[in-house]
């Protein structure tokens, strides 16, 4: 069954978003991996979340951020089918 997941946020509504491995090795290994993963949020979440903050540890990381209304979500520059519900 397909799954519509922009139906899973409330609109203004604040978020604690956070994943953490199963097993005892390290989601950011290198300086490299955090850079990477703040660069693919702020290309792939941050035009439907206002972040007002994070904590990036080893082994799992916690976000605290609120989903946009619907008004102020920008992703004309993102061409994929989820973005293209917003447009």
């Amino acid at each position: 069954m397909a799954r519509n997941y922009q139906d899973y946020f409330d609109y203004g509504s604040v978020y604690h978003i956070y994943n953490k491995v199963v097993s005892r090795e390290n989601l950011f290994n290198d300086p490299s991996d955090y850079k990477d993963f703040l660069q693919r949020y702020s290309t792939y979440l941050a035009p439907y979340f206002d972040t007002y903050g994070y904590n990036l540890i080893p082994n799992h990381f916690h976000i605290l951020a609120r989903v946009k209304e619907k008004a102020k979500i920008n992703v004309s520059s993102e061409n994929t089918m989820a973005a293209q519900k917003y447009l």
